[in-house]
């Protein structure tokens, strides 16, 4: 018998099926957000020595609370702290959150390039099976000529070689995977711990405001101090009236050469149907007494949505003009309000976005709805933390465009919401 036999056709394409089956490529990007994370937790704890010093500085005025302005003062430093620890609370619990849904799909996409592989490895064993080879010697020996030998040395060489880097990337792989899953259940974790503190924060935040509250109310009993109070908001509910009128002006020069084109009025389309939860629960209008039972993500028989879908207590009513001090919509709020989400009441176009700091409505959204039943309809979201839109993005009924905060002129977390029906105001509550 010679040293060298011929190899079957058959042995050797499954052979070459075998080395064919081989190769794959692993790569899988790292998570991102710890940066991110370890720098909202420097800002966070810098805030909170903030805090501290205020304390540290107000001392005497704390003790003693004679001086009720300072007093009020430092209890507006410590709210400003509080809101913006909130702030960076929910930004954090969002990166958190963002992370661990990146890292999922990493992990979906890595167990499938990790199973694809694994099914090509056994599909090359199976293929080396099918050829008949049970040993790397016979192989070798199967070979017709000393070139022939030589080339079935290398490849088994390679193979092998190839074999050994596959496992071991195997095993990298799952060792990746398994720190994944660690890293989000550590995510998960910092999500809960977030949340507690947020939830401790927002009451925090309320008992601040309430007592602010209480010393503004006893400084008000000052008729010259009440004066200047009433001369400051009404010129800055002046400023803000303006600007606000002369959108709407714009709103209505818009409309006007849309119809004009047209040949017509135009008319939004009608919202209905039910886009959120089902949770029930009623609103006092504090001005009326009267009780309306709110479907939360429904659209009412008006085709209105409730706009703070996590909360439910107005804290002012509407209040017409000819009632002396007007409040032309109503304040909306409840425990834990800060941050919360404001969304659309009806489909529409915001036709403004404006931020005036601490004056008036701070941080507030308009959106024109257009004419309904011939009426135009535009409607607006006062003191929010955040602003999710911009202007002439069109949003659609339910969709979040603000979180509830407490910018401008505001007492607390809460959410101004006005209607306004041909320019003129009207009592949001009538269309729930």
């Amino acid at each position: 018998m010679t040293l060298f036999k011929k190899i079957s056709k058959r042995r050797i394409i499954s052979f070459i099926l075998a080395m064919s089956l081989i190769f794959t490529v692993f790569a899988i990007p790292m998570p991102t957000g710890a940066d991110t994370l370890s720098e909202l937790e420097n800002q966070y704890k810098e805030l909170e020595k903030e805090r501290t010093q205020i304390q540290e500085n107000y001392q005497d005025t704390i003790n003693q609370k004679q001086d009720k302005e300072e007093y009020s003062s430092m209890l507006e430093q410590q709210i400003s702290s509080t809101m913006q620890q909130l702030d960076i609370l929910i930004f954090r619990i969002e990166v958190l959150d963002n992370d661990i849904a990146a890292l999922e799909k990493e992990i979906a996409e890595k167990e499938k390039e990790i199973d694809e592989c694994y099914e090509l490895y056994k599909d090359r064993v199976r293929a080396i099976y099918m050829s008949g080879q049970t040993g790397m010697l016979e192989f070798l020996l199967d070979s017709n000529s000393l070139g022939d030998f030589y080339d079935r040395f290398m490849m088994a060489k390679s193979v092998s070689e190839h074999d050994n880097e596959m496992m071991d990337q195997l095993k990298n792989d799952k060792e990746e995977l398994e720190a994944k899953k660690q890293q989000i259940e550590q995510n998960r974790a910092d999500i809960s711990r977030s949340k507690t503190e947020q939830e401790a924060k927002s009451a925090e935040l309320d008992r601040l405001y309430e007592e602010n509250n209480q010393i503004i109310a006893q400084l008000m009993q000052n008729e010259e101090y009440a004066l200047k109070e009433r001369q400051r908001k009404d010129q800055e509910m002046a400023e803000v009236n303006a600007e606000i009128e002369k959108a709407y002006e714009e709103i209505e020069r818009q409309k006007q050469e849309e119809a004009n084109q047209s040949g017509g009025i135009l008319v939004y389309p009608e919202d209905n149907g039910n886009n959120g939860s089902d949770n029930i629960f009623n609103v006092v209008d504090p001005e009326s007494g009267r009780t309306e039972v709110i479907i939360n993500g429904a659209v009412s028989s008006k085709g209105f949505q409730w706009p703070c879908p996590e909360l439910s207590l107005i804290t002012s009513g509407y209040k017409p003009s000819d009632r002396g001090y007007a409040h032309n919509g109503i304040d909306i709020a409840g425990a834990g309000a800060y941050g919360t989400p404001i969304v659309a009441t009806r489909s529409g176009t915001v036709s403004l976005v404006a931020d005036h700091g601490d004056k008036s409505y701070g941080k507030f959204v308009m959106i024109d709805h257009g004419y309904i039943d011939g009426k135009h309809y535009v409607t607006l979201y006062g003191h929010c933390s955040k602003l999710y839109v911009s202007e002439g993005q069109k949003v659609q009924q339910g969709q979040q465009i603000a979180a509830v905060g407490s910018t401008g002129d505001s007492t607390g977390p809460h959410c101004h919401f006005e209607v306004r029906v041909d320019g003129k105001f009207t009592n949001p509550i009538s269309y729930f």
